[in-house]
């Protein structure tokens, strides 16, 4: 069950590997395209409509959906955009298991809102988009959905969870090995410290927003420089602060947005009003003011803060108080942004009336923006407590790892010192190892010698048996020559000595050639065949091939059963009775069949009675089963007896082709390992 279980585990951690790969692929696809929907969303909108010819994945497939609704969208086409996202929305219903294009959809349709100016609407479908997206595996479109959220809190004026968001989209980026957000940020937890007026660390987050920016896409680069430009007009640098909202300007033409060019026109506008350039501030303002009229999702704020710029502009050029006096602050929402611009417009006021010694009025003007000072001071203090809070949270997290990570170092040595010590226990127990099995190996090599020995003293026991072959062999072969005068003697005598030379040589070998023994037997026939009238037929069926191949066999293996035929199968032989020899390949064996249509086998056919009928067969089973002892396929002599209504005696003998019969015992021994 446990292997069961760990390969379930397994399969299913290779299968989220292979999706993160799959979405990783999938991310470098979109690529470049994403970055032209600010610039060139109908370019953008082509390429996207080829990736999906290439997708297989319908997941991708409705993803690169969501990115063709934004390309419409940055096109003014709403209902378009609309259309796609719900075409997205409706395959997500039906297939809840993807949450990963489900959140991207509803970070899309957040973007989507907020465009529009529904606030509130685009945080809830940020906040569902993080729901679906902050599950395991992370992925990198977690990254801009966070950073969203963290924008929204930071307009908001939450400031604290503006920064823990931050900071996590920063975790992410970090474990993710994501780059392409990392300025984005930065720069947003710069405007966190640029809000609590603490202006070194935000420069310090500015600094590496910076280094990073100019790698990522242009919405970052536009970002980048109106949060700065921000910065700068808090400290009063006026012309530094100037020329990143030129730069900005540059950059919201290049993306064509209205809502964008309003934004620096503002900036530029105020700017100028501070540097007391007029013909500026006043070219800057109209412009604005035109965009405000054409922008129908313009938030009240927003639209307050050029107006007053504007009443302001009349009074510094003309002394004109009517707009000022149509300007209506009640209407403005309880957000620290609409705090900033009423500060900031009864601070332009106050200057005004001090400049034309309306000192009452000045003085009126200063109270009101006094007031609403204090109440964002109030706010900054708060959120400054907060942050500090959650910074001594952080370093008290920090801290607890640093102390979890040293005891973890402890328990690495601790277990480095377990497994050093188990390392010398196993290379000990592998030398005693080692050293049993040399002792084993020392003792089975004597078994094998004691063994051989019995084979070779059963061997010279059948060359006794047989009349000493040695002295008949050297007793022949000295008057042979005298006989050469009688031909009818002659080949009897040739054929004698060529058997007693086979039969001697054999006795001295473990094994044979195959065509050699079948040499050795016919001799052996052909002289059967001489001193006896009556005898049996015997015939051959050899397959050819294999007496080319040099395959060795048991030495004796088929003149023994042939010999054993001969002389107890058939008491009165005639022509009728016959033996037959086959040689044959069986499933990568040499298989040696001697068969008879004698009288049978009367000891019986089990294997034990084999072992006592005759010293030929005794000497030929017991060589086979010792070598079977080093060969891991076994060779096999079985003798049986024909059912009836046949009957005869047949013996097989099959060998593996690859069998072994001369090895040393320490090639043994390497086999066994």
């Amino acid at each position: 069950m446990l292997p069961l279980l760990l390969l379930l585990v397994l399969t299913v951690s290779c299968g989220r590997k292979d999706r993160v790969d799959l979405e990783r692929d999938f991310e470098k696809k979109l690529g470049n395209s994403v970055n032209l929907i600010y610039t060139q969303p109908e370019r953008a909108d082509s390429q996207f409509v080829a990736l999906q010819q290439t997708l297989t994945d319908s997941s991708f497939w409705y993803r690169v959906e969501i990115f063709r609704g934004t390309c419409l969208l940055r096109r003014s086409d709403t209902l378009g955009a609309m259309r796609k996202y719900q075409k997205v929305a409706a395959w997500c219903e039906k297939n809840p298991r993807y949450n990963v294009t489900a959140g991207v959809l509803h970070n899309h349709l957040g973007v989507y809102n907020l465009l529009g100016g529904r606030v509130d609407s685009a945080r809830h479908e940020f906040e569902r988009a993080f729901e679906l997206l902050d599950r395991d595996p992370k992925q990198s479109t977690l990254i801009s959905t966070v950073l969203n959220l963290s924008d929204l809190c930071l307009q908001a004026g939450e400031l604290p969870l503006a920064a823990r968001r931050f900071r996590y989209a920063l975790f992410l980026c970090d474990s993710l090995h994501d780059t392409r957000n990392r300025s984005g940020i930065h720069t947003g937890l710069a405007q966190i410290y640029m809000e609590l007026q603490n202006f070194e660390e935000a420069h310090r987050f500015f600094a590496k927003a910076r280094e990073e920016v100019e790698t990522e896409d242009i919405y970052a680069r536009f970002y980048f420089l109106t949060a700065f430009g921000n910065c700068l007009y808090f400290e009063h640098r006026y012309p530094e602060s100037s020329s990143c909202f030129r730069q900005a300007y540059k950059l919201a033409d290049e993306m064509n947005s209205d809502l964008d060019r309003f934004s620096c026109l503002t900036n530029l506008g105020e700017l100028h009003l501070m540097m007391n350039d007029l013909k500026e501030a006043e070219r800057y303002l109209h412009q604005s003011d035109s965009l405000a009229n054409v922008i129908s999702t313009l938030k009240s704020d927003s639209r307050f803060y050029v107006k007053s710029l504007m009443a302001d502009l009349a009074l510094l050029e003309r002394g004109d108080t009517t707009l000022a006096s149509s300007i209506n602050l009640d209407s403005l929402p309880d957000r620290v942004s609409s705090l900033r611009y009423k500060i900031l417009h009864y601070q332009r006021l106050e200057r005004y009336a001090a400049e034309h010694g309306l000192w009452h009025n000045a003085w009126l003007f200063k109270t009101k923006a006094t007031k609403f000072s204090d109440s964002l001071r109030s706010f900054s203090t708060h959120n400054s407590v907060a942050e500090m809070t959650m910074r001594f949270q952080r370093d008290t997290t920090l801290l607890h790892q640093r102390i979890m990570l040293a005891d973890y170092k402890a328990k690495n040595v601790q277990q480095r010192n377990i497994i050093l010590i188990s390392l010398l226990v196993i290379i000990v127990l592998a030398l005693l190892a080692t050293l049993a099995m040399l002792i084993y190996r020392r003792r089975v090599s004597e078994r094998f010698k004691k063994q051989m020995e019995k084979i070779n003293g059963l061997r010279m026991n059948l060359v006794k048996n047989r009349v000493s072959p040695h002295y008949v062999f050297n007793a022949l072969g000295t008057f042979l020559p005298k006989v050469k005068s009688f031909p009818e003697i002659d080949v009897p005598m040739e054929l004698l000595l060529d058997v007693l030379r086979g039969n001697l040589l054999n006795s001295e070998q473990t094994a044979v050639k195959l065509d050699d023994e079948v040499d050795l037997v016919k001799k052996f026939l052909a002289l059967y065949d001489l001193s006896h009238e009556n005898h049996p037929t015997v015939s051959w069926h050899i397959d050819e091939q294999l007496l080319d191949c040099g395959i060795m066999i048991p030495g004796m293996a088929i003149q023994i059963p042939v010999e054993n035929a001969l002389k107890h199968a058939f008491p009165s032989p005639t022509p009728q009775n016959r033996i037959e020899v086959e040689v044959k390949k069986v499933d990568e064996k040499v298989c040696l069949r001697i068969s008879d249509n004698g009288q049978g086998f009367d000891p019986g056919n089990s294997i034990q009675s084999v072992y006592d009928t005759g010293m030929g067969l005794k000497l030929l089973y017991r060589t086979l089963e010792i070598l079977n002892e080093y060969n891991s396929q076994q060779a096999t002599l079985t003798i049986e007896n024909l059912q009836l209504p046949l009957h005869g005696t047949v013996v097989t003998i099959c060998i593996p082709l690859d069998y072994d019969f001369e090895r040393t015992y320490g090639e043994w021994g390497d086999r066994m390992r």
